[in-house]
């Protein structure tokens, strides 16, 4: 968990942690809290049978919050979990990813799902898009398939993630999760079934992309250049890492094409490499936006 001026609702995040149906370790690292977080931490600590460990290193960035909070784990463990501050998770969330992540323990995994919005108040109003029939290498290049808030994984995917040294490349911890497991040919699962409530409110840093004003921002995000950006770092991040498959730095190689060729070739071939978001109006977009030289 990363934790910063998270007071208000951390008290039910940790609350529903403590109700999950499976042990586990807790690790935070709080970047520089000027709230009560700290106190609610410890405070919990006392109260709580979980083994809860506590850094406060500084940071400024939540992306590097959660990585390198995870790399540095001394401990082996079998499976890992993102948690966010201000949410609530359902008390099998652990025992039901485990039950899926426990298939293929050999190779790098990732279960994920959709979530259930809820308002400052706890009040249910909405549920994050189904990204059912998204994941792959391709989706993963232009499109992150859920929150880090969802995510759960085995402890192959961390050794991937122990690879990435420039960790200023990182947009996103979450993103750069998936792409990192489907670079090396790994399993992600979607689960429509939301095992988390993320809390929307007025101190988030990113949102759930659904409802008219959500979509109408990454729109704008994606035509004034700042999708582009991210493409940029995600690519060189991948295209780091040495071992990284044969057939996925081919994938990047065509990609990359993509953004060179005149508007006719670059259309077609990312037609035809099957780049492609989880719906016909985010296809669309991106396909615009391939055309102009903004992806």
């Amino acid at each position: 968990m990363a934790t910063k001026n998270g007071a208000n609702y951390l008290n039910e995040q940790l609350e529903s942690l403590n109700s999950q149906k499976e042990g586990f370790d807790l690790y935070i690292n709080d970047d520089s809290s000027s709230d009560d977080t700290i106190k609610i931490i410890k405070e919990f600590q006392f109260k709580s049978s979980v083994n809860l460990f506590l850094g406060e290193i500084k940071h400024n960035s939540y992306p590097q919050n959660f990585f390198k909070t995870l790399i540095n784990i001394k401990e082996r463990y079998d499976y890992y979990f993102f948690c966010d501050q201000d949410d609530i998770w359902h008390n099998d969330k652990i025992s039901k990813y485990i039950e899926i992540l426990k298939k293929t323990p050999d190779k790098p995994t990732l279960v994920c799902s959709r979530t259930t919005i809820i308002d400052s108040d706890g009040f249910e109003i909405d549920k994050s898009p189904n990204f059912k029939n998204c994941s792959s290498f391709a989706h993963s290049l232009v499109q992150n398939i859920a929150g880090g808030n969802t995510m759960g994984f085995n402890y192959e995917s961390v050794l991937i993630c122990k690879k990435v040294k420039d960790f200023d490349q990182i947009v996103s911890h979450d993103w750069t999760l998936y792409q990192l497991v489907q670079s090396f040919n790994g399993y992600t699962h979607y689960l429509e079934t939301p095992y988390t409530k993320y809390r929307r409110h007025e101190g988030n840093i990113i949102g759930p992309n659904n409802g008219f004003f959500a979509k109408l921002k990454r729109l704008f995000m994606l035509f004034d250049g700042e999708f582009k950006k991210w493409t940029d770092m995600n690519l060189d991040l991948l295209k780091s890492i040495s071992d990284i498959p044969e057939n996925r730095k081919q994938d990047i190689i065509n990609f990359e094409k993509i953004r060179n060729l005149g508007i006719l070739e670059r259309t077609y071939l990312f037609i035809k490499q099957n780049f492609k978001r989880h719906s016909l109006i985010s296809n669309l977009t991106l396909l615009v936006a391939v055309i102009i030289k903004k992806i």
